[in-house]
């Protein structure tokens, strides 16, 4: 398959998902945020993942072992990728 017609896939199956953008800016939540990657030993970056699934009761996929165990700390429903 050419580059074109991945992309054009991809924007296809982009358009089934019902992708929502987050309305709380990431401003507001720092210090939460902060704690979370402090708490748990884990990047600003996983620590905004469990954050925002914390918050709208989202699942996690999860890619790393430190992510997993804060989610399950946190009690979040996380599904395991190898």
């Amino acid at each position: 398959m050419t580059t074109l017609a991945l992309s054009n896939l991809f924007r296809t199956q982009l358009h089934v998902l019902k992708i929502q953008t987050d309305p709380i800016w990431p401003q507001q939540k720092i210090e939460e945020v902060m704690s979370l990657a402090r708490i748990y030993g884990l990047t600003v970056y996983d620590a905004c993942n469990l954050e925002l699934a914390v918050r709208v009761q989202a699942r996690v996929v999860r890619f790393n072992s430190r992510l997993l165990q804060a989610v399950t700390a946190a009690g979040v429903v996380c599904n395991v990728v190898s």
